[in-house]
């Protein structure tokens, strides 16, 4: 079963073991929001980390808005309704 997580937030404020489980077993991970502050280097420090087959990627409009960089992918609303339609279920943590 594929899954969409969408991170809203920063992942050093949510829970390190649910974070570790549902992050570690996403296909597709899109930070949105505030989650665009996240980086690999914090996603590992709370023990996520990327496997060859996921995807992570950030919405332009936030990193836009929050005049910050990112190192992943960066993608716009259609492509998020598209993740949705390819994924079984989606996470928004």
């Amino acid at each position: 079963m594929k899954t969409l997580v969408l991170v809203t937030k920063l992942v050093n404020s949510l829970p390190q073991d649910f974070a570790r489980l549902v992050l570690s077993s996403a296909s597709e991970i899109v930070f949105i929001q505030n989650g665009v502050y996240n980086t690999a280097a914090k996603m590992e420090e709370r023990g996520v980390l990327r496997s060859d087959d996921s995807m992570w990627r950030v919405l332009d409009v936030d990193i836009e808005a929050r005049r910050v960089t990112s190192e992943f992918e960066l993608v716009s609303y259609a492509d998020i309704i598209d993740a949705v339609e390819r994924n079984d279920k989606v996470i928004t943590l």
